[in-house]
């Protein structure tokens, strides 16, 4: 089993930021529960399965931004959770998301 990278920093979130994704044959909307500058954690009612590939947009929380990221892949799931790998992306919405990291770390520490 490979260890998880610990130069990637990582967030659970305390604050629910919504998360509406679209992919072949599937629109939800779920709570991301972990974040990182490569993927993140959903909570969400519908089902996934492994390799899919699906487009996400993130509200951040107390924010009008919406980060939208093209293509995400879906890693792993469970019955109402699943995890994605971000695809690759322009770097306007790396920053984005560096930048929404930064600030959930920023709150948890405060």
């Amino acid at each position: 089993m490979a260890k998880r990278s610990t130069s990637n920093p990582r967030s659970r979130l305390t604050t629910p930021c919504i998360v509406e994704y679209l992919g072949q044959n599937i629109t939800g909307k779920g709570t991301m529960t972990d974040l990182s500058c490569e993927g993140m954690n959903i909570l969400g009612p519908h089902t996934t399965h492994t390799g899919m590939r699906i487009a996400l947009q993130l509200s951040a929380p107390d924010s009008a931004l919406l980060i939208q990221i093209p293509c995400a892949y879906v890693r792993w799931t469970t019955s109402h959770e699943f995890g994605v790998k971000f695809g690759p992306m322009e770097p306007t919405v790396t920053a984005q998301l560096r930048d929404l990291l930064a600030a959930i770390q920023r709150s948890a520490t405060t």
